[in-house]
């Protein structure tokens, strides 16, 4: 929707749903969290916060924010997705608590996609997207920093104003990262400058959490990136790169054995590994709807379980955390195999879409080139926790997939536009 296009009243519409756009922006990323205002706002007022830029988008697009042809499928997956959510509500094994996950998960996430595929497509729009993302990471990544040093303690699980857990710190990261990106494609002094502070800041705050998982995101991306380029010597590189990552776990497929439970770091190693068969085993109870976003009952599945590697404490351990700290485990079990298979297909064909307007890819403006990065890190970081269940994140990553699916090759992202 470009602004400059727009007739003078849907002009000042669109104004206005940017300023809601952005108020929603600012709750989801910097707000929402118990330790800043999360405690503070009632769930009306959350509600009209994540849904209103929706709501202002109707007297600018009318029915075409239902009926777009250009996002037609993008559109009937995003109700059909809607609809298997409530069903997944009703089908729960604990639908109060599903309905309050579940209520956040489409507010902060689907809805946020569909308002950016509408309202960020005009290069402006995305432009002040990104530094808006500057804006957060220069606030996000101090005060984290700051406030560990405060403390005079170190430790990782201190780093919690934000997103409470340093794990998807290190997420939002990387989803802010675009910000940066830009500045850094624009070649001028002062972005330039600014861009490796905020980048400088952000990969410190990472370097604190002390997280492997972030850090096989940004090897990732790198991967991704030599791949994407499709030069002769990226393409040996790259491919040397998947070679050690496919033979080193190869070499230590059976190290497991060798791990002592009783060694807290090796217990952590056992039960991830011993979460694969236990999500198989309540999956095949409900694999159609899922039991429910969040339920909090996997021990409820214990009782006829058999535990592959005897671990001492699994059951207690599933009854504490309640979590398969994997987000594609998490989707077939909790959302079952429709929803997940529905979810998986829009942002496959959004993905997809977009890599077929940025031809050649490997030609593609930095920007818009490191859009697709970033969703390869946050893919990877995915599979160490449940990472949409995070509002700051679930919203950024689906703004971000949002952006791809409204972007034009006539109106993307080029260097220099800053």
């Amino acid at each position: 929707m470009a602004l400059s296009d727009t007739k003078p009243i849907n002009y000042q519409l669109t104004k206005l749903a940017l300023i809601a756009f952005y108020a929603s922006a600012t709750y989801a990323v910097l707000l929402w969290s118990p330790n800043v205002l999360g405690h503070y706002l009632s769930s009306t007022v959350i509600t009209i916060i994540l849904l209103l830029p929706w709501v202002m988008l109707w007297p600018i697009k009318g029915m075409e924010i239902i009926k777009n042809e250009e996002h037609r499928t993008e559109i009937i997956l995003l109700i059909v997705i809607i609809i298997l959510g409530i069903i997944n509500i009703i089908f729960s094994d604990n639908p109060h608590k599903t309905y309050n996950a579940m209520k956040m998960f489409l507010l902060s996430g689907i809805m946020a996609l569909w308002i950016s595929m509408f309202l960020l497509t005009d290069p402006r729009a995305t432009k002040i997207f990104d530094w808006f993302c500057c804006i957060c990471l220069a606030i996000i990544a101090p005060t984290e920093i700051l406030a560990s040093i405060a403390r005079g303690d170190y430790k990782n699980e201190l780093i919690n104003i934000f997103v409470l857990n340093p794990i998807p710190l290190g997420t939002l990261i990387l989803l802010l990262s675009p910000g940066p990106a830009r500045l850094l494609a624009s070649a001028k002094k002062w972005p330039v400058i600014i861009a490796w502070v905020l980048t400088g800041l952000g990969f410190s705050l990472i370097l604190l959490t002390e997280k492997r998982g972030t850090f096989l995101a940004i090897i990732a991306m790198g991967l991704a990136w030599l791949l994407l380029k499709r030069t002769r010597l990226s393409l040996v590189l790259a491919a040397f790169l998947i070679f050690i990552a496919l033979i080193v776990p190869f070499k230590n497929l059976n190290s497991y054995k060798s791990l002592d439970q009783n060694i807290p770091s090796h217990f952590n190693i056992l039960y991830r590994l011993e979460m694969y068969p236990f999500a198989l085993h309540v999956y095949l109870k409900h694999p159609v709807f899922g039991i429910g976003l969040r339920p909090y009952t996997h021990e409820n599945y214990l009782s006829d379980y058999q535990d592959h590697l005897h671990l001492k404490l699994f059951s207690q351990t599933v009854k504490e955390l309640q979590t398969f700290d994997n987000m594609l485990l998490t989707s077939f079990v909790e959302l079952g195999t429709l929803m997940t298979l529905a979810y998986l297909s829009l942002i496959t064909l959004i993905i997809v879409k977009y890599c077929r307007k940025l031809r050649p890819v490997a030609q593609s403006s930095p920007v818009d080139l490191y859009r697709l990065l970033v969703l390869v890190g946050f893919a990877v970081h995915s599979m160490t926790y449940d990472s949409l269940l995070f509002p700051s994140v679930n919203w950024l990553f689906h703004v971000q997939i949002g952006i791809l699916a409204g972007f034009s090759p006539k109106t993307g992202s080029r260097p220099g536009n800053t």
